[in-house]
């Protein structure tokens, strides 16, 4: 299991803005690839698909920030380990999280700027 993207969302959103700052929202997602080996690796693999639709599975990665985008389907890429092919089994699964940050970008209510002229 490994993080393999981190593709950004090139779209960030600048809400509560107030006299002393703003906040800037972006969406993160990290793409993450695991790899299942050996006879059995398709019906971990599976498993591992299946179980991370469960909502309660869900519910934990809410737990820490994160929230289950999408993952792809599985992927058999056999592999040559020590001169003898061994079975695997690929997927990526997209985990998503909502980055909040505070700046102390104080807003410009007015400046001392007089205009003349015809």
């Amino acid at each position: 299991f490994g993080v393999t993207g981190l593709p950004i969302d090139n779209s960030p959103a600048f809400t509560n803005q107030t006299e002393e700052g703003a906040q800037l929202w972006r969406h993160e997602t990290f793409e993450c690839m695991a790899s299942f080996y050996g006879p059995a690796g398709m019906t971990f693999a599976s498993r591992f698909r299946d179980g991370i639709s469960v909502a309660q599975n869900n519910a934990e990665l809410n737990a820490l920030g994160l929230s289950m985008g999408d993952y792809t389907g599985l992927t058999p890429f056999p592999e040559l380990i020590n001169q003898q092919w061994v079975r695997r089994y690929d997927i990526t699964v997209r985990l998503r999280r909502k980055v909040v940050r505070d700046y102390g970008i104080k807003s410009l209510v007015d400046a001392p700027v007089s205009f003349f002229g015809d």
